[in-house]
C-alpha cells in the first residue's frame, strides 16, 4: 500500500484497495475472514449459556462452556440471512479479582473452532476462574 499510494497524490487508496492488498498477503485458510470483514455485512451472534468448572486430578480447572453461535449476513436491502458458521472464535476466562477490584485480565485466551448452533467446549486453565466469555 505504501509503495502504491505513499506519495499522497491521486489516485488515493480506498478500503477496497486495502482489501485487495490484504487478500494477496493472506493464506487461503483465512480468506473467508477477510470476506466477512471487508466484503460483506457479517455479524456473529455468540451467547454463553453456562460455564461449569471442576478440578481435575492434575489440580487444574476444567471448564465446560455451553455456547450458542450463529452467523448473519445482511444484504444491500437490509435482509438478514443465516449462513453456516465454522469460525475461529476467542474464548476468554478470568480469575477472581482482588478485593474491591474488577477482574479485567484473562487467565486464559485461546481461539476455538465454533460452528453454528449449540455446543459445549471444554477448556483447561491453571487456576480457579470467576468468569468465562466467548467473543469474535
Amino acid at each position: 500500500m505504501l509503495e502504491k499510494y505513499g506519495s499522497g497524490t491521486a489516485p488515493l487508496p480506498t478500503p477496497l484497495d486495502l482489501y485487495r492488498e490484504l487478500l494477496t498477503a493472506t493464506s487461503d485458510s483465512l480468506q473467508h475472514l477477510l470476506h466477512d470483514i471487508f466484503a460483506a455485512h457479517t455479524f456473529w451472534e455468540l451467547e454463553t449459556n453456562k460455564a461449569t468448572a471442576r478440578q481435575n486430578n492434575a489440580g487444574k480447572c476444567e471448564v465446560d462452556l455451553d455456547v450458542k453461535a450463529s452467523k448473519v449476513v445482511v444484504d444491500m436491502n437490509g435482509l438478514e440471512a443465516l449462513v453456516p458458521m465454522n469460525d475461529w472464535i476467542e474464548i476468554r476466562e478470568f480469575a477472581p479479582a482482588e478485593k474491591g477490584l474488577a477482574s479485567d485480565k484473562p487467565i486464559y485466551l485461546q481461539k476455538y473452532g465454533i460452528h453454528s448452533g449449540a455446543q459445549t467446549t471444554v477448556v483447561t486453565v491453571l487456576s480457579k476462574l470467576v468468569h468465562a466469555a466467548i467473543n469474535s
